[in-house]
């Protein structure tokens, strides 16, 4: 039966290279990102995303992060995969643990989860279903 985690992650040190631009108003870009996970996850996720951009507004985002930390009381680090869509200033987000990425405590986890990110907003609520073979 999966655990149900939640918490709330900040964005840091976010930096954003374009890599493609079109006359029609499309732009793509890969972005290198920390985020600073507080709650059932604490740690560190380094993330690396890919951005689609329609007449200067991102419309489509997928991305791995790698997770260093504590999920409950488990220590080690995985991977997520995520996809997200944005919605005016409000990004919908769902990503899930990259199947044997996961190291010390946490080899065998699996999971998938959620967060909505509303632009200007400090932290960012999640939550994270995971179960862990033993």
């Amino acid at each position: 039966m999966p655990i149900h985690a939640t918490g709330s992650f900040e964005w840091k040190d976010y930096r954003e290279q374009p890599y493609s631009e079109s006359d029609q108003g499309l732009k793509l870009t890969c972005s290198s990102v920390t985020n600073h996970y507080r709650g059932d996850m604490e740690g560190t996720g380094t993330q690396e995303y890919l951005t689609v951009y329609r007449d200067g507004r991102p419309i489509s985002v997928t991305g791995l992060e790698h997770f260093v930390g504590r999920v409950g009381n488990h220590l080690g680090s995985f991977v997520l995969q995520g996809s997200a869509t944005m919605e005016g200033a409000v990004l919908k987000a769902t990503w899930f643990v990259v199947p044997g990425s996961g190291t010390e405590d946490l080899t065998k986890v699996r999971g998938e989860g959620s967060y909505v990110y509303k632009h200007g907003e400090p932290q960012t609520p999640f939550r994270f279903d995971y179960d862990i073979d033993a």
